[in-house]
């Protein structure tokens, strides 16, 4: 059977279910190009977006653009469109999904579609209790089905974690914004300004098995003594 042509519209809504994607500070360093002769969707990195600082190795941008590919694909299914996905297929081009309606649809990734609509950035803590086994087995399994592995926070991670918050501490720059205040940094001519002494104990809580390692994360972005606490280590 002959594909049938796809129309803008239908393209258009497609791109920006796909663009709905979390991704580091909403960057959004995604770029797509449709091949309408082919039934293309071309992915590309805008390194134009890309964030080198926070970012040096473009390893959150890669994340997003995942992101992006993934929500791309359960778009097509909920649409009744078969994917052909081939990732890298030239060192310009992350990734190309050919949308054909000749093929089944991928009947697994089509009941998600009303997730993306549903994401949202939470900056809320963590609560402090274990995934049932059987979600982690489901996550993992998910992963596996796009060749992926999903590990989940350990020991290891805290210490990485301790490490990082040693390292903060024993630099000379530190950013903190102070309620009705701008941004300030230590100098030469100012004293630095050291991370919250609670935020480091709660660090050290998570490390001596006081608190569940599921807390970890809100540590990186943290609130210590209800001033939210930002520690640089450029």
């Amino acid at each position: 059977m002959k594909a049938r042509p796809l129309d803008e519209r239908t393209v258009t809504a497609l791109v920006t279910a796909a663009t709905a994607a979390p991704s580091l500070h909403n960057a959004q360093p995604w770029q797509f190009r449709w091949r309408s002769g082919s039934h293309t969707l071309e992915l590309r990195a805008d390194l134009g977006r890309a964030m080198p600082r926070t970012d040096p190795d473009h390893r959150a941008l890669h994340l997003g653009c995942g992101a992006v590919l993934f929500n791309l694909r359960v778009a097509a299914a909920h649409s009744g469109l078969h994917t052909r996905t081939q990732l890298l297929p030239d060192p310009h081009l992350l990734a190309t999904v050919t949308l054909d309606d000749t093929g089944a649809p991928d009947h697994e990734a089509a009941p998600l579609f009303p997730a993306i609509d549903r994401r949202h950035t939470s900056r809320h803590p963590f609560e402090d209790r274990p995934i049932p086994a059987d979600v982690e087995k489901a996550l993992r399994n998910a992963a596996a089905q796009d060749g992926a592995r999903l590990l989940f926070p350990g020991a290891w991670h805290v210490g990485a974690l301790l490490d990082h918050l040693r390292d903060a501490e024993g630099r000379d720059t530190c950013w903190r914004w102070a309620p009705g205040s701008a941004w300030t940094c230590a100098s030469p001519r100012r004293p630095p300004l050291w991370p919250d002494p609670a935020l480091v104990a709660d660090c050290r809580a998570i490390a001596e098995g006081e608190v569940g390692v599921e807390s970890a994360a809100r540590l990186v972005v943290g609130e210590a003594g209800g001033v939210p606490l930002w520690v640089s280590s450029s």
